[in-house]
């Protein structure tokens, strides 16, 4: 469908190739933070113009939550080029090839990137292969395999996919922990803001622990006092009637 210039959040280069384009022409590839792009641009239309006075109140909270995603999508972005990320080719050979081995014994004809390679299936040499190396650590096929099986089945890069994987890999995976460790590297953990959060948080918990261990420990609900609360109040329980 159509699509604004404000949709396209985090992704300057897209932005820029997209709107350069005249009806039925096609852009060269383009890279952005979501991977490579060809762009055909079938339709171009004209927004109506409101005015100034009043969007200017929603135009600068759009405004400022745009600036802020794509300056968040930035740094996140330079912390992986600067992370070195580099996947492993041999160890997702082989894990294609497991995939390829359980899709040809499916009678349902599954697509290899379809088939969940359970870590059972493999040695724990096999399951303790790098699949993923980046500066401070590694990321080996059990820890790849219990996110990867998770996904749902439109949404996997293929195995033979390095470049989206990569990507996937650090932001689902990865990008909390290197955002806690620039967080730790400039003090935010000692600051009021942080600390008077973290309190709130342990003390919301402790309540919650409290509730359930203490106020509510010896409640109970039994069978008998279930049906005796529907026959009580069987006018709570009526689904209405439908053709």
């Amino acid at each position: 469908g159509f699509i604004t210039w404000n949709a396209l959040l985090g992704l300057g280069p897209f932005k820029e190739a997209a709107f350069k384009l005249k009806p039925n022409e096609i852009s060269h590839p383009v890279k952005t933070i979501a991977g490579w792009h060809v762009i055909k641009l079938e339709e171009r239309k004209k927004e109506e113009q409101k005015p100034f006075a009043e969007e200017k109140d929603r135009l600068k909270m759009s405004l400022q939550m745009m600036r802020q995603q794509e300056a968040a999508l930035t740094y996140v972005y330079d912390l992986m080029e600067k992370s070195d990320l580099q996947m492993v080719s041999p160890t997702l050979k082989k894990l294609e090839e497991k995939a390829r081995e359980l899709a040809a014994k499916d009678t349902l004809q599954t697509q290899p990137q379809m088939a969940n390679i359970d870590p059972g299936q493999l040695t724990e040499e096999e399951r303790s292969l790098p699949v993923l190396k980046y500066k401070g650590g590694v990321l080996k096929v059990d820890d790849f395999l219990q996110f990867y099986n998770r996904l749902p089945y439109y949404q996997r890069p293929p195995l033979t996919d390095e470049d989206n994987l990569k990507n996937m890999v650090f932001n689902y995976l990865l990008a909390q922990e290197f955002l806690k460790k620039e967080a730790l590297k400039k003090g935010i953990d000692k600051s009021k803001e942080y600390k008077d959060r973290l309190n709130q948080i342990k003390e919301g918990a402790m309540a919650d622990k409290f509730r359930k261990e203490v106020i509510w420990e010896d409640l109970t609900v039994d069978s008998t006092e279930i049906e005796l609360f529907y026959e009580r109040n069987k006018d709570k329980f009526i689904a209405p009637a439908q053709a």
